[in-house]
C-alpha cells in the first residue's frame, strides 16, 4: 500500500508540472593543434528559462578565447551572457520578466583554441553544477554533463604521388580525356603541359 501511494503521489506531481526535466549539454567538438574549434552549450527545461548557470570544465590542452557568445534561445536583446573563470550564466541584464525564447536549444557559444604543440588524443570536458532559474525564482538542478574534446595527430602521410599515381589529363579546352592513348597534341597531365607527338 505505501508503495502505492508514493507511485501516486509521483505521478499526481508529474501531471501537475512539480517535477522539472532539466538538463545541459555540450557538442563534440575537434580542434587542431594551433587551430580553434566551436563548442555550443544547449539547454533543455519543461518550460522557458529565466536564467542558466554553470561552470565549463576544460581539460588543460585547449582553452577558451574571448568570451562566452550569445545562443539562439537568448532572444531578447536583454539576455546577456557572462563568464568569470569557469563560472557561466546567462540571464536578462535587467533581471526583468524576459525568458528565454524556447524551452531547449543553444544557450552559450564558445570559442576553444589549442596550442601548436597540443598532445594528440581524446580529452573530456564537463559542464557542472549547472542550474537552471524560472521566472518564479525557482532553481533546477543539472545532473553534470560531458563532451570529448579530439586533438588529432599527424596523418603519417608524407607525400602523394610516385609511379602509380593516378594520371589526370585535360586537353587545352579543360575537357578531361580519358583512355590510354591520347592523340597528336598537347595536353596537360597532373597540372604539367605534355607533347604527344
Amino acid at each position: 500500500m505505501k508503495k502505492m501511494k508514493l507511485l501516486l503521489a509521483f505521478v499526481a506531481a508529474l501531471f501537475c508540472g512539480s517535477i522539472q526535466a532539466q538538463s545541459l549539454s555540450a557538442n563534440d567538438v575537434m580542434v587542431m593543434p594551433g587551430g580553434t574549434a566551436t563548442l555550443s552549450v544547449s539547454v533543455a527545461f519543461s518550460q522557458k528559462p529565466w536564467s542558466v548557470e554553470f561552470n565549463l570544465d576544460l581539460p588543460s590542452v585547449v582553452s577558451t578565447v574571448g568570451t562566452a557568445q550569445r545562443g539562439e534561445v537568448l532572444t531578447s536583446d536583454k539576455h546577456v551572457v557572462e563568464q568569470n573563470g569557469t563560472k557561466v550564466g546567462a540571464y536578462p541584464s535587467d533581471y526583468g520578466e524576459d525568458v528565454f525564447g524556447a524551452t531547449s536549444g543553444v544557450v552559450a557559444i564558445f570559442t576553444l583554441v589549442a596550442p601548436p604543440d597540443a598532445t594528440p588524443g581524446t580529452y573530456t570536458g564537463t559542464i557542472k553544477n549547472g542550474a537552471i532559474s524560472d521566472l518564479d525564482g525557482n532553481n533546477y538542478n543539472c545532473p553534470d554533463a560531458t563532451f570529448t574534446i579530439t586533438i588529432p595527430g599527424p596523418t603519417g602521410i608524407n607525400s602523394v604521388g610516385g609511379d602509380n599515381a593516378a594520371k589526370e589529363v585535360y586537353n587545352l579546352n579543360g575537357q578531361r580525356v580519358e583512355g590510354k592513348s591520347l592523340s597528336k597534341g598537347v595536353y596537360v597531365v597532373n597540372g604539367k603541359k605534355v607533347t604527344v607527338k
